[in-house]
């Protein structure tokens, strides 16, 4: 369905860990890794197509830093239900068809898309899709919007959630208590971090088990290019390791 999309070593985690989220409830997973890697195309695009094949009654929440991101990622998943529908199995219905919103004919899953700081009110969640949170460092690293970031996502966008919802969080960590590091720190947390470097390091959780210097490989067909920024500036895990790369120079993984 994409031409010269090439599933790398990265994508397989993330798809097993969206496969896992789509057809097993209650699962909750943070993936972390650089940007331009094809995570958005397979959690905000992909994802909600394969989950409204599953089950057509699936209600899917995509949210992201702003409105046309969100609604770019549900066009493209309109588009692949309304060029594969024999394939597929399911179709769009007529009704209710605008591209922030839309819902599968004859059943009651569908898909609502928006920013993260928009409303979500009217609409139940089986599976929430949360793809690049923050925009970039200067969101970031403002402790204002931090907090308005963290207080919708607690008060209005988890209380979305249906009984055995799932939740998939993806997106690049630009500061230590961005959205996914204030969700891991939390005592007791549910959070299961899936974390993948631009470039490996020693010291900094690489859920590729790479050895340090060892860049990823990109999923389009074209030769990798890969910033020792790339990968934001904090790790996942515990404290706040940076995880700009080495300075030995990388080596493109397997």
């Amino acid at each position: 369905m994409i031409p010269s999309y090439r599933v790398t070593p990265t994508i397989k985690l993330i798809s097993d860990a969206l496969h896992d989220a789509i057809t097993n409830p209650d699962r909750r997973y943070i993936l972390s890794c650089p940007p331009r890697t094809g995570k958005s195309v397979l959690v905000s695009q992909i994802g909600p197509v394969f989950a409204l094949a599953a089950n057509p009654d699936c209600q899917v929440i995509v949210k992201s830093y702003s409105d046309q991101l969100a609604k770019d990622h549900s066009r493209e998943a309109r588009r692949f239900i309304a060029e594969h529908t024999d394939l597929l199995g399911i179709e769009l219905a007529t009704d209710k068809s605008s591209v922030g919103r839309w819902r599968i004919a004859g059943r009651r899953g569908g898909m609502l898309a928006g920013k993260m700081l928009s409303g979500t009110t009217g609409f139940g969640a089986n599976l929430l899709l949360v793809d690049d949170a923050v925009r970039g460092t200067t969101d970031a690293d403002s402790a204002a919007q931090r907090r308005r970031l963290m207080a919708e996502f607690r008060g209005s966008i988890l209380s979305r959630l249906m009984p055995g919802a799932s939740a998939v969080i993806v997106g690049t960590r630009f500061a230590e208590n961005d959205l996914i590091g204030e969700l891991l720190a939390e005592p007791g947390s549910s959070w299961t971090n899936i974390n993948v470097p631009a470039i490996s390091e020693a010291g900094i959780p690489d859920a590729l088990g790479r050895e340090p210097g060892v860049a990823m490989v990109p999923p389009w067909d074209a030769p990798p290019r890969v910033s020792r920024r790339s990968g934001g500036p904090w790790a996942p895990g515990p404290g706040s390791r940076s995880t700009r790369a080495s300075r030995a120079a990388p080596r493109a993984a397997s």
